[in-house]
Parts: C-alpha cells; sequence; structure tokens
C-alpha cells in the first residue's frame, strides 16, 4: 500500500459517507472499508494515468534562472 495516498484516500471517503449518510443511515464498518478501499483504488489509478500520460524525464537537468 502507497503510504502517501492512505491520507487523501481517507479523506475522499469520508466526504462521501459525510454526503450519502442522511440518504442512508447508518454507516457500518463495512461501509467504511469499502469507501475507503473505492477512494484509494481511485487514486492508484490516477496516479498510474498519471505517470503513463507524463512520464518522468530521466538524466534531465533543469536549469533554473
Amino acid at each position: 500500500m502507497n503510504e502517501e495516498l492512505i491520507a487523501p484516500a481517507a479523506v475522499i471517503a469520508a466526504e462521501v459517507l459525510r454526503q450519502t449518510q442522511p440518504i442512508y443511515g447508518e454507516i457500518t464498518e463495512e461501509v467504511i472499508a469499502s469507501a475507503f478501499a473505492q477512494a484509494y483504488r481511485g487514486l492508484l489509478a490516477g496516479v498510474k494515468e498519471a505517470k503513463k500520460s507524463h512520464p518522468p524525464v530521466s538524466g534531465a537537468i533543469v536549469q533554473l534562472g
């Protein structure tokens, strides 16, 4: 698990649950785990797509100024 994505996935899951709680009522542990897993997978897919679209340039020298 990519530790850098844990906090953003938790924030996404919490917001989704906050918005859906009035509609569905009680939120169980299973619902929380599922929301987190979906958010995490979505972030992983986004990172993968971003890396595919913009691969890092190896050996590049950047001059500033």
